[in-house]
């Protein structure tokens, strides 16, 4: 881990927040400032923190802030800047300057957080440096092009590749990010991080929603305070490729033969589809699709081919966005079977039957299965393609899910 003497921290807030009608960092969420939560992660692992803003509404708050200096050059010229600053500073204050040994040894960092991620922790930034090793970059990742880059940790060594970057006019950090030495920590199989953490805020309507959120303290549901969906078996994973759709396509083929079968995949984010079905329901966070075939090598048109009659896929990135889901769901025949690869429902409904799925050498535990106020019904474990309890074993009868 990176002793807490090497980092400094770097504030983002900059940009011209227009949709914020101000400066973003100074508008209130619970009664305090949103830049205020990034100081107060950062405090705990950084001897300084330096805020990366062209604007002097910052000066009061007792760290020092650096503009841009490049213009119009995005989050990437502000990390540089920042940078940029403390080597100067760094080399003024030694009286010789060190050796090529040296350097390598007391290699220098950064902790880049955005002020408008404020549901990011100072757990969070502990445990982001904790996996950081020697990479020039740590970033949390969600998959495909998708990255953190205004939370992650950063290497001095990047200043002369980045002015670089910014002298040619290209400001793209995951372009930057694909040709270091990344560490990229995928969210859905990291046991800390979750998507709902990095809740970005852009308008006053993300603002309001997040306090609405942030407000939310009721209890998380026991087993009797859920509404129980029997006629719904959910497949829930500790990691990723585990078996969950292998086991999905196997129920689905023995249900099949008497049933008439619906699938759900679920998706903890949002990307870009290629061949995108037929839409039911539309947001910037939520997306309902009607699986159409075609590529039978995606989950979905595995399960279609399985024997499903119809498959649903489901990408959000927000946890809330699932309960109106559920009202969805219950549109369905209550007395036909339905299978949904994916446990972001667990929390919201209790199903008829929940299995959780883990390979022999991964994770033992699913990261929040302990926050549930039941246990799974059954735990398979998968290694060369196959269950060490029969799939035959689990099946539908009377309008629910049992297993024998």
């Amino acid at each position: 881990m990176i002793d807490k003497k090497e980092i400094t921290g770097i504030v983002l807030a900059g940009g011209k927040s227009s949709r914020m009608g101000g400066e973003k960092g100074l508008k209130l969420l619970d009664g305090k400032p949103m830049i205020a939560y990034a100081l107060e992660a950062l405090a705990p692992w950084c001897t300084e923190i330096l805020i990366s803003s062209n604007s002097h509404a910052y000066d009061h708050l007792g760290c020092r802030v650096v503009p841009d200096i490049s213009t119009n050059s995005g989050p990437m010229g502000g990390i540089y800047s920042c940078m940029l600053q403390s080597q100067v500073e760094k080399e003024n204050t030694k009286a010789s300057p060190p050796s090529n040994k040296d350097t390598e040894k007391n290699k220098d960092w950064f902790f880049v957080l955005s002020c408008d991620v404020p549901r990011i922790t100072s757990e969070i930034v502990a445990h982001i440096i904790s996996l950081s090793g020697d990479a020039d970059i740590t970033v949390p990742w969600h998959g495909g092009e998708h990255y953190e880059p205004m939370c992650a940790v950063y290497s001095r060594s990047l200043l002369p590749l980045m002015e670089s970057y910014i002298r040619a006019g290209n400001f793209k950090i995951p372009d930057l990010i694909k040709q270091v030495n990344a560490h990229r920590i995928l969210i859905p199989d990291d046991p800390v991080l979750k998507e709902a953490d990095f809740y970005n805020v852009n308008t006053r309507r993300e603002l309001h929603e997040l306090e609405k959120m942030m407000s939310d303290s009721e209890p998380v549901a026991s087993e009797t305070d859920l509404p129980h969906l029997p006629h719904v078996l959910m497949i829930a994973g500790t990691g990723r490729n585990v078996g969950k759709t292998t086991l999905a396509c196997r129920l689905i083929t023995q249900a099949a033969k008497k049933f008439a079968v619906t699938a759900i995949k679920i998706s903890p984010h949002m990307h870009q589809q290629e061949e995108p079905g037929e839409v039911l329901a539309e947001t910037n966070d939520y997306l309902l699709l009607r699986e159409g075939g075609g590529n039978s090598t995606k989950d979905s048109g595995r399960m279609l081919a399985a024997g499903a009659t119809e498959v649903f896929y489901l990408q959000s990135r927000n946890r809330h966005l699932t309960t109106e889901f559920l009202k969805f769901l219950q549109h369905l025949p209550p007395d036909q079977p339905i299978i949904i690869e994916s446990g972001a429902l667990l929390q919201v409904a209790r199903p008829g039957l929940f299995v959780l799925v883990k390979n022999k050498n991964g994770p033992a535990e699913k990261p929040g299965l302990g926050s549930l106020g039941y246990p799974p019904d059954v735990v398979l474990n998968f290694e060369n393609n196959e269950f060490d309890v029969d799939p035959g074993t689990i099946s539908f009868t009377d309008g629910k899910w049992v297993i024998r």
